[in-house]
């Protein structure tokens, strides 16, 4: 079992599988993975190589996965989730990275027991804003921390919730705890099978 996020590598069926919450993935979720990889989300148009399915999706790609269908969620656009995932890519993966480092390994094996409830404080949860692009800042991710926040951050987050814009917030350390958990356990996937549950 491996818990470097450099070594984590999956493939497109192993990725919906874990997006799915362990369970086989409706179709719905299947093509708005694909509707999003054709807008190079998760891969960049350098990236891209050969069949899809055959593609290797790494930690990042699949953050960025999990965020977009996070989004789509919300009711975002996909257009629009594509368009703030690409710009802000550089950003996104940095913070990804950083949360990744702070989560206790442990965290991770806990996932898929019974009952499972994060062990550390839920004040520290690190949230991302999805922008839409009714917001003031159209179409862009921005990281929020409640624990110990300054006065600032926590304005900024009863502002969202005062806006109706609480719907965008993403629990984002706890969804990459889950995320990563599952992923460890992900079963070894066919191309063109669906995972069983």
């Amino acid at each position: 079992m491996v818990l470097n996020r450099n070594s984590l590598r999956m493939s497109f069926g192993q990725v919906a599988w874990v997006l799915s919450h362990g369970r086989t993935p409706h179709p719905s979720l299947l093509d708005q993975l694909r509707y999003l990889r054709q807008m190079e989300v998760p891969f960049s148009e350098e990236e891209r190589q050969g069949s899809g399915n055959r593609m290797t999706y790494r930690f990042e790609h699949l953050v960025e996965c999990g965020l977009g269908l996070q989004a789509i969620k919300r009711r975002i656009r996909p257009t629009d989730v594509a368009t703030t995932i690409k710009t802000g890519r550089k950003a996104l993966h940095k913070l990804a990275r950083s949360i990744y480092d702070e989560i206790d390994p442990a965290e991770f094996l806990a996932v898929n027991e019974a009952w499972r409830k994060p062990s550390y404080d839920e004040m520290e949860e690190r949230f991302v804003w999805f922008h839409d692009r009714e917001s003031d800042r159209p179409l862009t991710i921005e990281p929020l921390t409640i624990a110990k926040a300054t006065e600032v951050s926590q304005r900024t987050i009863f502002d969202a919730q005062r806006l109706d814009a609480a719907l965008h917030l993403i629990p984002f350390k706890n969804c990459i705890v889950a995320w990563v958990g599952r992923a460890l356990i992900a079963p070894v996937i066919k191309p063109g099978r669906p995972a069983k549950d």
